[in-house]
């Protein structure tokens, strides 16, 4: 399909991807598919290895293929995606898919991710020393565009992704 688009949104944990993927889901018209990574890549035990990270992202890849099959011809999936390597593998393997790609990245401070994750109390596959480096690695990525969310509002960064989405290419500077 000529139209067929990806945005990948990118971020270390506790940045705010799942809780703009919820807030998306109220914004996006009919026709977008919605993936959480870490919905398609939950298994037990929680693992954070190469093979792991394939098979999610091979996941993530058949997914969006699949809702293509069934009309759904955009997609927003979010995961962690931390240095140039995994990303390319992810958008290359869309492309032969013959799926575009965007790829959007939100960054935080060091000290609201601690707040976040401290509050959250959740840390089964990554702890908030791991996330603060991850943000530190994700934020040297080119991005079609980027979003700091430390002092705006899940609703404002679902607000300016969402019109970014739908054409307005307005977000952050890139």
């Amino acid at each position: 399909m000529a139209n067929s688009i990806v945005y990948i949104i990118n971020s270390a944990p506790g940045v705010g991807k799942s809780t703009l993927l919820k807030k998306l889901h109220d914004r996006l018209p009919n026709g977008f598919a919605v993936i959480d990574g870490d919905d398609v890549g939950r298994i037990t035990p929680y693992q954070n290895n190469a093979n792991w990270l394939n098979a999610m992202q091979d996941n993530l890849v058949d997914c969006c293929s699949n809702f293509r099959n069934y009309g759904f011809s955009r997609c927003v999936v979010a995961f962690v995606f931390p240095n140039a390597e995994r990303l390319s593998r992810l958008t290359d393997m869309l492309a032969g898919r013959g799926f575009h790609t965007s790829h959007i990245l939100l960054i935080c401070s060091e000290d609201e991710i601690e707040r976040r994750l401290t509050q959250r109390n959740t840390s089964k596959i990554i702890n908030v020393n791991q996330a603060k480096a991850l943000n530190r690695q994700i934020q040297s990525l080119n991005a079609d565009i980027r979003a700091d969310t430390t002092e705006i509002t899940a609703d404002e960064v679902a607000d300016l992704v969402n019109h970014y989405i739908m054409g307005g290419r307005q977000l952050g500077d890139n």
